[in-house]
């Protein structure tokens, strides 16, 4: 399929990603079939050749789009991919925020567990079944000598065994399909045998524990870009400010001249220390009040004499 593709790459000139970035691909377009006659749809697949002449594809059925479109969404993709992989691993968005349980509706429909008995059972036979036609298909194709009696006999025998579980084999998916006909896929909940029956997960809690995760990535993504020409990419910066939320400060309100001072405690190296002065600086020129006081929130590093004093102003 890909040396029938290669000759169908185009050069497109892409300036809608999600970044706003402007690049240049080869791009190659072809319509499959997936599925059944009766059932099948056909699709559209688009391939992105890269320089190593590696091709990724992305199938779709999304027809009235244009290639360089569907292009763009493939990388916005891969950004979404990228979020969710950064979202587990760094916000943990993946986990239970609450065992609390909710009654299921009786007329929601689920998979029988019968009809998914079958299709394991069925699935298990086609694999068992495609290894033995490929064996029976090896051993036809690369026959023995007959004047090597032995090996002779010991082919034509492994030859008639495999014939017979192949037969076994399709009488057996035969009669799992013939089951599987009679019975219905889909059926309502209340129909679930009493020790299959299940609740639905409470989400309340953890939907408002993803919006205010999502907040806070959002925050960690402004905040990075912010320093991260000092730190050299926007990833460095995201590893500066993780350590940054972790490690200790001083909340020091001053009610006299009503500001709230942030004292951060140092890093782990002067290089850092100095990221985070740049970043102390875009904060502050903001100038923002904490919500419900009227204290402007103010931040700075402390210094070695610094540590353990108060400030006049924050006494």
């Amino acid at each position: 399929d890909k040396l029938i593709m290669q000759e169908m790459f185009t050069l497109f000139l892409l300036n809608s990603l999600v970044s706003g970035e402007t690049v240049k691909m080869k791009l190659a377009e072809r319509g499959s079939f997936i599925g059944d006659k009766k059932d099948g749809i056909w699709v559209k697949e688009i391939r992105k050749l890269t320089k190593s002449g590696h091709q990724t594809s992305i199938v779709t059925t999304a027809y009235a789009l244009t290639n360089i479109i569907i292009a763009a969404y493939m990388f916005a993709r891969w950004c979404q991919e990228n979020f969710f992989s950064y979202m587990m691993q760094h916000f943990a968005i993946d986990l239970l925020a609450d065992y609390k349980k909710l009654p299921v509706s009786d007329f929601d429909k689920v998979v029988s567990p019968a009809w998914r008995k079958l299709e394991k059972a069925k699935n298990s036979i086609n694999g068992k079944l495609a290894t033995r036609k490929k064996r029976f298909a090896d051993f036809t194709l690369h026959p023995m000598v007959e004047a090597n009696t032995k090996k002779y006999h010991d082919w034509q025998q492994m030859q008639i065994d495999l014939a017979e579980e192949i037969t076994l084999f399709e009488a057996e998916l035969k009669d799992v399909k013939s089951k599987q006909k009679k019975i219905p896929k889909h059926i309502f909940i209340s129909e679930l045998p009493e020790d299959e029956q299940f609740k639905n997960l409470d989400n309340s809690k953890k939907n408002l524990l993803d919006a205010v995760k999502m907040i806070a990535y959002r925050t960690e993504t402004a905040m990075g870009n912010l320093i991260a020409n000092e730190c050299g990419s926007l990833a460095k910066a995201r590893a500066l400010l993780r350590d940054l939320f972790v490690s200790e400060a001083d909340i020091l309100p001053g009610h006299e001249n009503k500001i709230l001072m942030v004292r951060f405690h140092n890093l782990s190296t002067s290089a850092l220390d100095k990221k985070l002065d740049k970043l102390i600086e875009h904060l502050n020129s903001v100038n923002m009040k904490y919500p419900g006081t009227d204290m402007i929130l103010k931040y700075s590093r402390i210094l070695p004499a610094q540590k353990g004093v108060i400030p006049n102003s924050c006494k």
